[in-house]
Parts: structure tokens; sequence; C-alpha cells
């Protein structure tokens, strides 16, 4: 019963990740800032237009995503969904949430970096 709550969310995060290759690649660990995925939503001509109007090409990424409400509501049900499944499954692992907290305030913090360097253009 203690991994149920470790499963849903495993799940909730591969499938985060999942999606993100199809529609336009993820850039694994951010360590060779190359997207890798299938990229479904945009052709090679596309991205390139889209990244000409960014000093940094990965502020597109960041700025879609943390605009579009829907995509947020999401993240926010799977927070919560999350927490009360560690909650009632399996509490002795709530501690974990901890690096979910790490982690959201690295993507806060790049996206609020990158924010300011595209408003200094």
């Amino acid at each position: 019963m203690n991994w149920i709550a470790m499963i849903i969310s495993g799940l909730a995060y591969f499938l985060h990740i999942l999606v993100d290759t199809f529609d336009w690649g993820t850039n694994f660990f951010y360590f060779n800032h190359k997207n890798l995925g299938f990229g479904m939503l945009y052709s090679k001509e596309e991205v390139d237009k889209i990244y000409i109007s960014f000093k940094n090409p990965i502020a597109y990424f960041d700025f879609k995503y943390y605009k579009n409400k829907t995509v947020l509501s999401l993240e926010i049900f799977f927070f919560i969904l999350m927490v009360f499944s560690i909650y009632f499954f399996s509490p002795k692992f709530f501690y974990l949430i901890i690096f979910y907290f790490l982690a959201l305030l690295l993507h806060i913090l790049r996206y609020y970096h990158l924010k300011k360097f595209e408003q200094n253009k």
C-alpha cells in the first residue's frame, strides 16, 4: 500500500515528460541545451521564426508554458493529487514533497531569470 502514492507521483511526472517530448521536445536535465523528442507542434521553419524574436531561444518554451492557464491548472491538480496520495497511502514518504518544491523553485527562478533577460533587450 505504501508504494501506491509513489507510483501515482511517478506516473504524473512520467506523463509530464512524455507529453513534452511529443509536443516540442524535452531538454533532459538542461545539460546539452538540445531538445530531444518528436517536436510535433512546430516544423523546423516555424521554430526558427519563433526563436528570432527571443534573445534566448529557450525562453519561448518557458513563456508559453507559464502563460498557459490550462497547463498550470493541470500542474496544480496533479500536485494536489500527489500530496493527497502520499499523505493517505504512505505518510512516511511525505518528506519527498521537498524535492518537488526544490524542482519547482528551480523552474520558477529560471522563468524569472529568462523574463528579466528578455525584458532587457
